[in-house]
Order: structure tokens, then C-alpha cells, then sequence
């Protein structure tokens, strides 16, 4: 007696297709399927640790760069309140300094002006005297320097218009 194949059963082929090996590499991929892309842990803790000195370094110099640059902007604008005051009370403010390290406004009478006087540690301003008449103009112009042990700034007063400038 013969067994007759069924017919709903499909047969099965002899011969099993090979399947492409998906953990050889191909020459095609720049990177080995088994090497993950990244960076590794170490990788990134090392760069944190090296941006943190870096920005550690700098930091140390910035808050002294700061006064400076505070002292600077506070000088330019007392500057300004001197000839503002000229121009609002009939002329002869004057901003001078007073020392290395500070300066003050005083009126026509040569008295200071209240709350004007400005002392500062670590800056030296160079010698000033600067008056303005009654349309702001000063009648001593020129530069002052502010400086530090990390550098200069310079604050320079136009002749004619008595602008103020900082650089």
C-alpha cells in the first residue's frame, strides 16, 4: 500500500537557504556591527573634567577684570552728572581726583558735592580735573586711564562737545 501525499501538506524543500551572517562584518560598513558608535563613559567624564579647569582658570581672573570694568563705567558716568549738573545749575562742576584711588565732584564754591565721593581698592585713576561750563563743554579735556593689575581702560572727554567716551 502507498501513502499518498496530503493535499493541503506542503512539502519542504531540501535544501535550507543560507541566511546572510548578520554578526560577520561587511566590507561595505565602516564599523564593525559588534563596536557600538559613541563615546564611552570615561570619554565623557574626562571632558567634563578638563572643561571644569579650563573654566575654573578663567574664572579666577574674571571678578578682578570686573572691578575694573565697573569702576570705569562708574567714573564715565559721574563724569556725565558733573556736566549734567553744570548745564542745570548756571556751570563750574568739576569731577577731579583726590587721590590714586578716587576722585569726587565738587560745585563752583570748590564744596562736594553730597554722595560724590567714590574710593575704590586695587584701582589707580590718573590725575584729572575736569570743569564744565554752563553749555556742558568741558574746559579741561584730555584722557583718564583706569588701571588694574590685569590692564587699562581709558576714558577720553571731547574738547568741544564734552562727550564722553570709554574704551
Amino acid at each position: 500500500m502507498t501513502i499518498a501525499a496530503h493535499p493541503l501538506r506542503i512539502q519542504q524543500p531540501d535544501v535550507i537557504p543560507v541566511l546572510p551572517d548578520i554578526d560577520r562584518p561587511r566590507s561595505s560598513d565602516p564599523v564593525p556591527p559588534n563596536h557600538e558608535k559613541g563615546f564611552t563613559l570615561m570619554e565623557v567624564i574626562m571632558v567634563i573634567v578638563v572643561i571644569g579647569l579650563v573654566s575654573n582658570s578663567i574664572l579666577k581672573l574674571f571678578p578682578d577684570h570686573l572691578i575694573r570694568v565697573s569702576s570705569t563705567r562708574n567714573l564715565v558716568s559721574d563724569l556725565r552728572k558733573a556736566q549734567t549738573l553744570s548745564m542745570n545749575q548756571g556751570g563750574g562742576f568739576r569731577i577731579l581726583s583726590t587721590a590714586a584711588n578716587s576722585y569726587e565732584i565738587r560745585d563752583a564754591t570748590g564744596a562736594t558735592v553730597t554722595g560724590t565721593t567714590v574710593t575704590t581698592d586695587g584701582i589707580i585713576f590718573s590725575s584729572f580735573n575736569t570743569q564744565f561750563d554752563r553749555f556742558g563743554s568741558p574746559t579741561g579735556s584730555g584722557s583718564i586711564t583706569v588701571t588694574d593689575s590685569f590692564g587699562t581702560s581709558t576714558v577720553t572727554v571731547s574738547a568741544n562737545t564734552g562727550y564722553v567716551n570709554q574704551s
